[in-house]
């Protein structure tokens, strides 16, 4: 089963200050006397008790070289991080993961890199190269105030230091620096467990997957901006899935295009599409109308949730392809130990449509409560294996179908 990043602690904290990065010039109390001197950034610690930075002083003092935010000043403000105080995150070892990181700075952009070093390592420091552990290393983000760094992947078990740089040079240094990456931002942990797990800062009930039925065919997991996360959700692709991708090469990474009828019907097939992007939750809004809603992506990909009812399945999917939406899911009537449509199109396309999934209500309901407690849901849907198409009623290695067109 695959596994996004869990992010288990998150404390934010009211900017009253300015962003100080490394190589900023600033003004820091110099432990000594109590008195404010000149000096610039050389590091920046936000895993410590108390945020802190390391500093060259401009009066070339070698004392008291640590010095904490509090006690910092550039253009007569407070110092602030420039990123998210607080973050730690947990992976499933040798499974695909996706690290978020929300900034507080205005000029943060997608020219910031992020790198994996081992725990006994000091971010910015030469010996703090990238982990041999990790076999894809972060690349660059997508995003904007939250930066999404996508399919990160570490094979050995163990606790290991993310060091981030925001993209400003600092003495020419660039990405290929390893002195670039000098501000720690938080410690990801890696594990070995695929368990369905709940972590979360507000009340929600944890469910177990759906048992009994078989919809290993597909997987889906939703993680919220601010500690709660979902994962091994139940989902049924539709029948069109079986068409697509698509020439989506900008949207769905590791994916090959295929032309509609390319496949046999009654010939499984093991490739496999993904779609990672900002989850747009419009429940109970059925998604049968498109005029007033346009979509609003964070991402090249955006997934859309709306209800069952009022039209067929291919419309909703119509109605998501002309807003911009890369993924479509449903959430059906039933709960989740009923059985899930097999969502079937008319004898042929109306137009461009997206790929589907239908959600349980029960499950659904949880993604909603999440929506409510995040200002920003990331989701991840995936056909692990497509599935034939086969007459109602009857059953294959995919379990018993139920084909619907609403």
């Amino acid at each position: 089963m695959r596994h996004w990043w869990i992010l288990q602690a998150l404390l934010f904290r009211t900017v009253w200050g300015i962003g100080c990065d490394v190589g900023d010039a600033i003004e820091a109390i110099f432990a000594g006397d109590g008195q404010y001197r000149g000096a610039s950034i050389a590091a920046i610690d936000l895993i410590a008790s108390t945020p802190e930075v390391t500093v060259v002083w401009d009066d070339g003092s070698s004392s008291h070289l640590v010095v904490s935010f509090s006690d910092a000043k550039k253009q007569g403000e407070s110092c602030e991080s420039i990123v998210t105080y607080g973050l730690s995150w947990s992976v499933t070892i040798g499974q695909p993961s996706n690290l978020i990181v929300t900034h507080l700075g205005e000029d943060l952009t997608t020219d910031a890199r992020l790198l994996i070093t081992d725990q006994s390592k000091t971010c910015g420091s030469l010996s703090a190269t990238q982990s041999l552990s990790v076999s894809s290393p972060p690349q660059a983000p997508i995003g904007s105030v939250d930066l999404v760094f996508y399919d990160v992947e570490v094979d050995t078990p163990g606790a290991y230091k993310l060091c981030f740089w925001s993209g400003q040079s600092v003495n020419g240094m660039d990405a290929s620096h390893v002195a670039s990456y000098a501000t720690a931002i938080g410690m990801l942990v890696a594990v070995d467990t695929t368990t369905t797990t709940i972590t979360t800062t507000t009340s929600m009930v944890p469910y177990s997957r759906r048992r009994g039925r078989t919809y290993t065919s597909a997987s889906l997991t939703v993680n919220g901006s601010q500690g709660a996360f979902l994962s091994g959700l139940t989902v049924n692709p539709a029948q069109w899935n079986s068409h697509f991708p698509w020439d989506r090469r900008q949207t769905c990474r590791k994916c090959r295009a295929d032309s509609v009828g390319s496949n046999a019907g009654d010939s499984p097939r093991r490739e496999r599409q993904r779609i990672v992007g900002p989850l747009v939750v419009e429940l109970p809004s059925e998604g049968c109308d498109v005029d007033g809603k346009i979509a609003q992506p964070y991402a090249p990909s955006t997934i859309l949730m709306v209800a069952r009812g009022r039209c067929t399945f291919e419309q909703k999917a119509l109605m998501a392809a002309q807003r911009g939406f890369k993924g479509l899911l449903v959430v059906d009537y039933a709960l989740q130990d009923a059985m899930l449509p097999d969502m079937a199109p008319k004898a042929a396309f109306q137009g461009e449509i997206v790929p589907a999934w239908a959600v349980p209500q029960d499950e659904a309901q949880d993604v909603a409560h999440l929506n409510g407690a995040n200002s920003l849901l990331i989701a991840a849907v995936e056909d692990l294996e497509l599935k034939p198409s086969i007459f109602t009623s009857s059953s294959d290695q995919f379990g018993p179908r139920n084909n619907a067109e609403k």
